[in-house]
């Protein structure tokens, strides 16, 4: 999976993919932010509405908090995020030999380049970091894409909008990962092999087929 992306300074990249499981040991010892919880008011079928709480991902500062994260993994991650991103506007050479007279080039010089030059502004680096992790591995966008083209609607309302019993249980997107990798009959291996969309959209079907088997559960038993 490649992505076009262009830089502050009109560089144009293309943008691919690296081994999830480079994130999942990242992640491991630098965890994603949570997003807080707010109070808001769901559909429940035959009765009304209910108040129910709801992570709120578009809260400014979980946003500032994943976009740090992002810029962490950038830092920390470096030669290997390097080989997802192709410079298609390589920067003169004045500005690589500025580099290494500043005595920063450390071996890796695609790598240097892409932070001292091409990505050195932070706002860059953080987009194409959220980018390679899309291409790569389970998020938020992707999940939320597969259960639009999905549209599975309860009595005509998107099943999302319905109330679930909630249990007080979290786990990690590398915990939910691998079982949706078991729901779909796929080996851990071959998981990781699907582009970041692809395991997205096995995670959105395992949650939706969960969901709607609860609420319909549910009205069954009423």
């Amino acid at each position: 999976m490649i992505q076009d992306f262009v830089t502050r300074d009109g560089v144009r990249l293309k943008i691919g993919r690296i081994d999830r499981r480079v994130i999942d040991a990242f992640s491991a010892s630098n965890p994603e932010p949570s997003p807080p919880t707010i109070e808001v008011e769901v559909e429940v079928f035959g009765e009304g509405t209910q108040r129910i709480s709801k992570e709120d991902r578009r809260d400014p500062k979980y946003i500032k908090a994943c976009e740090l994260h992002y810029l962490n993994l950038f830092g920390k991650q470096l030669d290997i995020i390097s080989d997802a991103v192709t410079v298609l506007d390589p920067p003169p050479p004045y500005e690589i030999e500025a580099i290494y007279r500043a005595g920063i080039v450390r071996g890796n010089l695609h790598a240097d380049t892409l932070k001292h030059v091409v990505l050195a502004d932070a706002r860059d680096a953080i987009e194409v970091s959220r980018i390679v992790i899309y291409n790569s591995t389970v998020t938020d966008d992707g999940i939320n894409e597969a259960k639009a083209r999905f549209s599975v609607k309860l009595h005509g309302v998107s099943i999302d909008a319905h109330a679930a019993p909630m249990l007080p249980i979290s786990y990690t997107t590398l915990y939910e990962s691998i079982k949706a990798a078991h729901f779909s009959r796929m080996s851990w291996a071959a998981f990781c092999e699907l582009t970041g969309p692809e395991q997205s959209e096995l995670v959105a079907f395992m949650q939706t087929e969960s969901k709607m088997k609860c609420l319909l559960d549910n009205e069954q038993a009423r």
